[in-house]
């Protein structure tokens, strides 16, 4: 059997460039190690100059694992010319608005009352936000519980660059949130890029929305019901920094076969993947709670902490489930967990 990522690197090496690409896209088309053939793409494409499409590979490559230290190096040194004197990236994906897409106005939006901006930026792409106690929230133009919250207003197109901070009033203030349904239903845009500074993404602000991979940022905290639900996502991996993950919050994402849950997510919410392509799962030891049908049946589920609590009724024959074989004593003795068959590892 070929394996596509090692002939792609060597002809890479070799400086053969249109071949190693479709070894790459080989890779790719037969689900071997989405990550390196991303990775792959993206080494080719700035070796040939075509940063764009470089840039959107390695995108991809970074959904699936932020903390990969060859995307990083990537990162450092095909799109981020500032770094920090710990030499780690000021953001971990090229998404700094002064570099990518800067705002070049910034005026009031009196439609939705005070405190409200429209930011309009090189691209001609426009983005709405509140200005609160903590920070900017980006929100949709008009009221989206009244009707369409875009309705007589050009929705954002193309890459969409969230800036990181927005000088309003001569004051610098961070963008902390996406508000509710501000992407929805958006297919006018291929990728998102967040900075680091958003904790919280609110429902439905990317729900069947057109993007194909996204990269959650680090200080993200809460994505809340049907955020991403419906989307082409790919890849996702969710950051340490998260907490939750909403109801429904990445259901009906067909194409979602890789995800990374990281330690530190405490809730897994109600059908949270399902309809997703997901065959089997890791979760960390942080989480403490898996909701009703939160992964497609049929999934492998590796459990790595305590048992969380498990709805056995609704879930108890619908994954094959592995433990710990040390920690198998706690799920036999855990009424959530007693009607269901483990296995263990």
């Amino acid at each position: 059997m070929i394996n596509y990522i090692e002939r792609g690197k060597s002809l890479l090496v070799n400086k053969e460039f249109s071949k190693a690409l479709e070894f790459f896209q080989a890779a790719l088309e037969n689900m071997e190690s989405p990550k390196e053939a991303y990775l792959g793409l993206a080494e080719t494409y700035f070796a040939l100059s075509k940063d764009e499409q470089g840039k959107v590979a390695l995108f991809k490559a970074m959904a699936l694992d932020p903390n990969n230290p060859q995307g990083i190096s990537m990162i450092k040194h095909h799109c981020i010319p500032v770094w920090e004197d710990n030499n780690s990236p000021v953001s971990s994906i090229p998404n700094n608005h002064q570099y990518l897409d800067p705002v070049i106005s910034i005026k009031p939006h009196t439609l939705l009352g005070r405190n409200h901006y429209v930011a309009e930026q090189q691209s001609g792409n426009k983005l709405y936000f509140k200005v609160g106690a903590k920070g900017c929230t980006i929100v949709c133009p008009t009221d989206p519980s009244v009707d369409d919250g875009w309705n007589g207003y050009n929705k954002p197109k193309g890459d969409v660059v969230i800036p990181e901070k927005l000088n309003v009033n001569n004051k610098i203030l961070d963008v902390i949130a996406i508000d509710e349904f501000v992407f929805d239903e958006n297919k006018t845009i291929t990728s998102v890029c967040l900075p680091n500074t958003i904790q919280r993404i609110k429902g439905c602000a990317f729900w069947n929305a057109s993007i194909s991979n996204i990269l959650l940022p680090s200080a993200l905290q809460h994505i809340e019901d049907r955020a991403f639900s419906e989307t082409l996502l790919e890849g996702i991996s969710i950051p340490d920094s998260c907490k939750t993950i909403g109801n429904n919050c990445f259901s009906k994402c067909y194409r979602l076969s890789e995800v990374k849950l990281n330690n530190g997510l405490l809730n897994v919410g109600d059908y949270a993947f399902e309809g997703c392509d997901l065959h089997e799962i890791d979760i960390p030891d942080s989480v403490t709670e898996i909701g009703y049908a939160a992964f497609p049946s049929g999934t492998i589920i590796r459990l790595h902490g305590n048992p969380p609590k498990f709805d056995w009724v609704v879930d108890g024959d619908r994954y094959t489930i592995f433990v710990p074989h040390s920690k198998k004593y706690l799920y036999e003795e855990d009424e959530d967990w007693e009607y269901v068959k483990i296995n263990t590892y």
